[in-house]
């Protein structure tokens, strides 16, 4: 039975955040491939990494496998695959975005920076060593799954590091699937001839609204008419947490960031 620690679903003061990730497609497939993967290779712990992903699509996961961590290791652990000079970010500068590589093999290649590859992590807890795999997920967008084992286990060798491989389309197709459902029609598409972001020409209110709950097309039209959310937490008896809560979601699924381009999108809508 896969055992994870489920608090590593968020740090401290995101409960907000929390809400949309559950309801994330993409977050889900990350939970269902390195859950799936862990155990294959006997990893203590993984980190996995979207780039290049549109604003509001949740793009880092860490867990563990059946191991307890103090919390300050898994604060660590959690900001680990952001932080810069990291074997995320060390991968992202070497361009290796569809590979499969060791702990060993990318220090030989980072050679100054070396040293920054596990960041703080190794503050909290020694590592043993790391595999990662790297992969294509749609348009500029690439994922990186980091596998990890503690002191004091040893290092991976090839007959554990072979099914994983073997098993890289497959995580691959996973991540890939959640993704594509996560943007659906209503986050912008990737335009792989101009390298940019557009929003499709099909988008109408009606599945823009069909997207929410009744209680965010509610909220949705106290937010198009400039209303507060305090004002909007007393308007329909709700604190203003909750409010909050599902202002968030309705940008997480709307494609917006913000009370100006969710007006504009509802603007150009057909």
């Amino acid at each position: 039975m896969i055992q994870q620690d489920m608090s590593l679903l968020a740090t401290d003061n995101e409960e907000v955040d929390v809400y949309t990730r559950l309801e994330s497609a993409v977050y889900g497939s990350l939970i269902h491939a390195t859950g799936v993967s862990m155990p294959i290779v006997g990893a203590d712990a993984c980190a996995a990494r979207l780039f290049e992903t549109p604003q509001g699509v949740p793009a880092i996961y860490t867990a563990v496998n059946g191991r307890s961590i103090a919390p300050p290791t898994a604060d660590a652990l959690k900001a680990w695959p952001g932080q810069h000079g990291s074997m995320f970010e060390c991968a992202a500068d070497l361009g290796l975005t569809d590979n499969a590589f060791s702990l060993r093999w990318l220090t030989t290649q980072a050679e100054n920076e070396a040293q920054g590859l596990l960041c703080s992590l190794e503050d909290h807890e020694l590592v043993a060593d790391a595999y990662c795999m790297t992969f294509k997920v749609s348009g500029p967008v690439w994922g990186m799954i980091a596998y990890l084992r503690f002191e004091p286990g040893q290092p991976f060798d090839d007959s554990e590091i072979q099914p994983l491989k073997q098993l890289k389309p497959a995580l691959a197709r996973v991540i890939q699937t959640g993704y594509k459902r996560e943007i659906g029609v209503y986050l912008p598409h990737f335009n792989g001839s101009t390298g940019a972001y557009v929003k499709p020409s099909h988008v109408t209110t009606a599945n823009l609204l069909a997207k929410l709950s009744r209680t965010e097309r509610l909220i949705l039209t106290y937010l198009r008419s400039d209303a507060t959310e305090r004002r909007i937490a007393d308007t329909i008896h709700r604190s203003p947490h909750t409010v909050h809560v599902h202002v968030k979601n309705i940008y997480r699924k709307l494609g917006v960031n913000s009370r100006r381009t969710l007006v504009s999108l509802f603007d150009q809508a057909g």
